[in-house]
């Protein structure tokens, strides 16, 4: 598995590791780029189905890099990458 060094708006950095899901890894730093994200816009820029979509925005929840769902906007990112501004 691959490791990135990013850091959460609390300044606190963080070290995680990559899923196994090839596309994981882009999402990440599409989801960082645009600051924040959804589950149709996933499914639109990846070109893939809502259930793999899906799992890869519970899994950015489930790490901490997105808030939790607020309804139907998309949901904000809470990191950025090391030594951006």
């Amino acid at each position: 598995m691959e490791m990135i060094k990013i850091q959460k708006k609390n300044k606190k950095e963080q070290n995680i590791f990559l899923e196994e899901d090839p596309i994981y890894k882009n999402v990440l730093s599409f989801a960082i780029k645009k600051g924040k994200i959804s589950t149709s816009l996933i499914q639109r820029q990846f070109k893939i189905g809502y259930y793999r979509a899906l799992g890869c925005m519970e899994e950015l929840e489930k790490r901490g890099i997105v808030d939790s769902s607020d309804g139907l906007r998309p949901r904000e990112v809470l990191i950025k990458y090391e030594g951006s501004d």
